[in-house]
């Protein structure tokens, strides 16, 4: 067995006004019902709560995203002959992504994967129990320390692939919502956006509504989001601080085995459980910047 390092990220679970929700009924719920019901399609491709089960007051589980594509042949190296690799007209390439779930604190640690993203979690309970919840990235101490300090936020960078969605960058301009509108009519892969206050010096972004734009950012988008940047000062006249919420959220990286080609489901949970053990104390008492 050779091992894989993964990386766990942290989630807040919130209602349509940002607090705390307990999704724990939804998740049973979805994962109780006939595969084909709780089969949510994409169209090329298809998502479904794959496993869940309690373990010592909490939910372990995994989240399956399956790609229905066409794969090449197979080719012996002795003999040059071709063969299909087998999947019959209703199958796919699937791929797997664990998570654990803490009701008490509504806290969600999801294993990254770039095939199965946080967003396939959010489709694969709320879309076939209609019940709709959002995810909150969960910050590093220090990183919630400055951005408490940092009174007044003049300026917003991110960064996103492929957007579609333009409702939470409208929530911060409607220049930016136009911008991702002009991405998509020229085919475009990447966007990168300021939302400023300019050169006007005592100038400030409304700060609740800033920070709250950019937790949207990691709870609507189903595309990668590849940067976030906050720039502000503690005062007026106070020195100007970056601070870069992708690199100041809360992960846990530790090394799983690999059973063959995949990863051990028991050593994924429990990487999950000792990731949640280490960072209780600091998900109790967690709040949300604002």
């Amino acid at each position: 067995m050779l091992p894989r390092t993964i990386k766990i990220d942290f989630y807040k679970t919130e209602d349509a006004n940002g607090d705390n929700l307990d999704i724990t009924p939804t998740i049973l719920q979805a994962y109780a019902l006939d595969f084909p019901a709780r089969r949510v399609d994409f169209g090329d491709s298809f998502v479904c709560l794959y496993s869940a089960r309690r373990h010592r007051g909490r939910l372990l589980g995994e989240v399956l995203k399956t790609k229905m594509t066409e794969l090449p042949d197979k080719v012996s190296r002795n003999t040059g002959r071709l063969q299909a690799l087998g999947l019959a007209a209703d199958e796919g390439i699937g791929h797997r992504a664990h998570f654990l779930y803490d009701s008490a604190n509504a806290i969600l640690l999801f294993q990254r994967d770039r095939e199965v993203r946080p967003p396939a979690f959010v489709h694969s309970v709320s879309n076939p129990t209609n019940q709709h919840f959002a995810l909150s990235l969960i910050f590093k101490a220090n990183a919630l320390e400055r951005l408490d300090r940092m009174r007044i936020v003049r300026k917003i960078t991110f960064k996103v692939a492929r957007p579609d969605d333009r409702v939470a960058l409208r929530n911060l301009d409607p220049s930016a919502g136009h911008a991702i509108d002009i991405l998509n009519g020229l085919g475009g892969r990447q966007i990168e956006i300021d939302v400023s206050v300019g050169r006007a010096k005592l100038a400030g972004l409304e700060r609740q509504p800033a920070l709250r734009a950019i937790r949207s950012l990691f709870q609507r988008r189903d595309e990668e989001v590849e940067k976030v940047i906050v720039s502000g000062r503690e005062t007026p006249d106070g020195a100007t601080e970056m601070i870069d919420l992708l690199e100041d959220r809360l992960v846990f990286q530790t090394e799983v085995n690999l059973r063959g080609r995949e990863l051990d489901r028991r050593d994924c949970d429990n990487a999950l459980l000792t990731a949640y053990d280490e960072n209780v104390a600091y998900l109790r008492g967690y709040r949300n910047p604002e």
